[in-house]
């Protein structure tokens, strides 16, 4: 049998998933405003017969210039006027099926110090909470070999502030090009925060987070011990990482906004490797309170392409009227993952409502908030915060989605080692399906179906009951 060890005692078209953002805490520095829209900006998706020169002359009509096409019929306008207004406006068009602003969004986390000896700190891995320990320990069901932890073979896409490649505990699990150098989709360029350019890199720190909660390395030996720090393993420390960058230094998608988040899923669901590995599962921990067609039509055509999303409710859960799962985790084929603190409770700023599919650990304050990577150079956490280099803590729904990730990751090389091929529909039936019952009986607006447990996600048949 083998086992991980963590330093402490480890005792169709619609169904994909969309994830929001980290807990600010108390004393953290508040980040700037976040621009509503990007001014000037449109996005448009048109009717299935509305022919090119029927857009040409709307976009004169309009006095718009296009910038960009994100799927046929699905573009980017530069307007003149306000936005909101003009959406409306071309939304009376019939040549058209939507016209929004282009909304920005952001990832909502700060760190908090470290304190106290870093390799004790995963209880989100625990038996009593995303049970991570069982899946681990039984190679039939994960597909663990000593040369293969569990998640080989299956590629997850972090579409978030990008990751740092470089990082001893990320840096094997980093899909490579056929020279060996790191892939990394960068959506945004220039990103400066005062002398640091962090174009091509994770300038905020919430991605690396992210991604050291799906994929951080373990060694590859009987215990499967954690990677070269000694201090952290990730969910599916087999996976392979594909780090796509759609957010600033800020978490803030700033003036690219939806389309930018829109263009970094689409570039992740056709992105091929050296030897014609695809993503299986994005993992979205990005949000916002506005509707957003455009992202509704990408999050389609993912889940045309057999990828699965993962995606944050949002972190609005104590803000009375704004609770409600946000976008695009609130649209049909995204499975909206909520998130709890140890005990398995709820969290109280974890968005809840229908369209919450799972819970997962997410973390709380101080001690309770989640354990992961950050960049090894100074970022925007570290740089605002105070926060050291390498590990550090935040707390949202942004660090419950990778962990649904992560357990989504393991029932796909599990169906590998077996032969089979899971849909997105069949992979997210297997996660909620498994949930641990929390709440009221069934399923409920603060719980969804329940809270993740991944090793009877693993162990599941389509008999298997629910606890």
């Amino acid at each position: 049998m083998y086992r991980f060890r963590i330093s402490i005692s480890l005792t169709s078209l619609a169904l994909c998933f969309f994830l929001s953002g980290c807990l600010t805490p108390n004393g953290a520095s508040t980040p700037k405003p976040l621009r509503i829209f990007s001014n000037g900006e449109v996005l448009i998706g048109s009717q299935p017969s509305t022919s090119a020169q029927a857009l040409q002359d709307l976009r004169r009509k309009y006095r718009a210039s296009l910038i960009g096409t994100l799927l046929p019929g699905v573009e980017r306008w530069r307007v003149s006027g306000d936005p909101e207004t003009l959406s409306k406006q071309l939304f009376a068009e019939p040549q058209l099926r939507y016209a929004q602003p282009n909304y920005s969004r952001r990832v909502h986390g700060a760190p908090i110090p470290e304190d106290g000896d870093l390799s004790t700190h995963q209880w989100h891995l625990m038996s009593d909470s995303s049970n991570f320990e069982a899946a681990w320990a039984d190679p039939d069901f994960a597909g663990a070999t000593k040369d293969e932890p569990p998640g080989s073979g299956v590629v997850v896409a972090v579409v978030d502030s990008g990751v740092d490649v470089h990082h001893p505990d990320l840096e094997a699990n980093i899909v490579k090009d056929l020279a060996g150098n790191p892939i990394f989709i960068d959506e945004v360029g220039s990103d400066l925060y005062g002398d640091r350019d962090f174009t091509g890199k994770d300038g905020c720190g919430h991605g690396t987070h992210v991604a050291g909660l799906i994929a951080a390395v373990a060694y590859n030996n009987p215990t499967f011990q954690q990677g070269p720090s000694g201090n952290i393993v990730g969910g599916a420390p087999g996976a392979k990482i594909l780090p796509v960058k759609v957010v600033n230094y800020e978490g803030d998608a700033g003036e690219g906004g939806d389309f930018v988040i829109a263009k970094g899923i689409k570039d992740a669901v056709d992105w091929r490797g050296v030897h014609g590995e695809k993503v299986k599962i994005i993992n979205l921990s990005i949000g916002g309170p506005n509707p957003a067609p455009v992202l509704a039509d990408v999050l389609a055509y993912a889940c045309e392409h057999d990828v699965l999303m993962v995606i944050s409710a949002g972190n609005k859960g104590e803000v009375a009227g704004s609770d409600f799962v946000e976008y695009p985790a609130a649209y049909a084929g995204a499975v909206a993952v909520g998130a709890t603190t140890p005990g398995n409770r709820r969290a109280a700023y974890s968005c809840k409502g229908l369209e919450l599919a799972i819970v997962a650990p997410g973390g709380g304050s101080h001690r309770d908030k989640i354990f992961s990577t950050l960049p090894t150079e100074p970022c925007f956490y570290s740089l605002s915060e105070g926060e050291p280099l390498n590990f550090g803590y935040l707390s949202g729904t942004s660090m419950a989605a990778p962990l649904v990730s992560a357990a989504a990751a393991l029932v796909v090389a599990q169906a590998k080692i077996l032969n089979q091929t899971l849909t997105p529909a069949q992979i997210r039936t297997r996660l909620v399906a498994t949930a641990t019952d929390l709440g009221n009986p069934g399923f409920d607006e603060d719980y969804g179906y329940g809270l993740l447990d991944a090793a009877r996600a693993l162990a599941w048949t389509s008999h298997s009951g629910r606890k």
